[in-house]
């Protein structure tokens, strides 16, 4: 997603706020994340991507529920925010750098002007690659390089994304039958 700030998931709205160019707003979902109220503390869900500082998080909450009402005021949703600590990637917890004043995280966030009190939130991650721990705790990874071969199938040019994947160990797995593509065949 380019611009999560719109309803853009449900009834045939899908089109102009996403990226159809190339790979570079791919990010992934894990599960719903919380914001402990009044810290500025971001807990992820179950399955936790394992974060270092300078990776990237970007809120994707109306467009996920389809609310305009559930965006949160300090972040844009159409903006890559930086991963700063303390990060405990056993706790799964981070928090987020404040634009306005780099190096300073955020330390509470509003909705509609008002205390975050709901406080599950959509988040697309973009970690970093740690080859001591890898990036991502969960067994769906091959299913992110399934998406980007169907992508330059249907014509997209997305070398970068490949080279992105592949930096971070990666790669098209085709043991399953839902993954027996020809990646060389291009449907324009």
């Amino acid at each position: 997603m380019h611009d999560a700030g719109h309803l853009i998931t449900l009834n045939g709205g899908v089109g102009r706020y996403y990226n159809g160019v190339d790979g570079s707003d791919f990010g992934i979902f894990p599960a719903y994340a919380t914001i402990l109220a009044g810290s500025g503390q971001v807990t992820q869900g179950k399955q936790c991507a394992q974060l270092t500082a300078g990776d990237l998080v970007k809120s994707v909450s109306i467009a996920d529920w389809n609310n305009l009402s559930l965006g949160i005021d300090q972040l844009n949703e159409d903006t890559w925010y930086r991963v700063l600590g303390p990060i405990d990637n056993t706790a799964c917890t981070f928090y987020i750098e404040n634009a306005a004043t780099p190096g300073a995280v955020f330390t509470s966030f509003t909705r509609g002007g008002e205390p975050l009190s709901d406080n599950s939130v959509s988040m697309i991650y973009r970690p970093q690659y740690a080859a001591a721990t890898g990036w991502f705790n969960a067994q769906y990874a091959p299913a992110m390089a399934e998406v980007v071969t169907a992508l330059k199938m249907l014509g997209y040019n997305l070398a970068q994304a490949y080279k992105m994947l592949s930096v971070r160990g990666i790669t098209y797995d085709g043991n399953y039958a839902s993954r027996q593509w020809d990646a060389s065949v291009v449907v324009p």
